[in-house]
């Protein structure tokens, strides 16, 4: 089996492309104003963690 794609590529003649990958993260595109995404920690009623285990961890 030999390693065509790596001879094909170590012996391509072409210019590799720049590309330019700068970009802002401030200007998404989208224009979603935060007070209208709904937060649930601001959710009236309290909150609760739940640990679970079904046993068969420990089971040889």
């Amino acid at each position: 089996m030999t390693d065509d794609t790596t001879t094909q590529l170590a012996t391509d003649d072409e210019t590799p492309q720049v590309v330019d990958a700068t970009f802002d993260l401030t200007q998404d595109g989208d224009d979603v104003d935060d007070s209208e995404v709904e937060r649930p920690w601001l959710r009236p009623g309290k909150w609760y963690v739940v640990h679970s285990q079904s046993g068969y961890e420990k089971k040889g």
